[in-house]
């Protein structure tokens, strides 16, 4: 079984849940949205209860094999490049 996690809540990420959900080998682990209402309809409607409002928690947390990106590639390479920056900083911070 694939656990997975997902940013994002739009009709992409219900399409890729959905097939994923058919070869039964996959199975979603967490769930990141900025939305706490959509964030708890898709755990209610694909059982996780992994989920996730601020995406640098989400990425330290959940244990994932696969990430799954169904936003725009450029908005979500610009959102992980700034994250990681932030873990960076923390981490250097922590050294001092």
């Amino acid at each position: 079984m694939i656990h997975y996690g997902l940013i994002g809540t739009n009709q992409a990420t219900d399409d890729f849940v959905q097939a994923a959900n058919v070869t039964n080998k996959w199975e979603l682990g967490a769930l990141y949205a900025s939305d706490v209402d959509q964030a708890d309809q898709y755990a209610k409607k694909y059982g996780t209860n992994q989920t996730f409002l601020i995406l640098l928690i989400f990425l330290r947390t959940a244990i994932l094999i696969r990430f799954s990106l169904p936003l725009p590639m450029a908005i979500t390479l610009a959102i992980l490049s700034r994250q990681f920056r932030l873990i960076s900083m923390s981490l250097r911070s922590r050294q001092l």
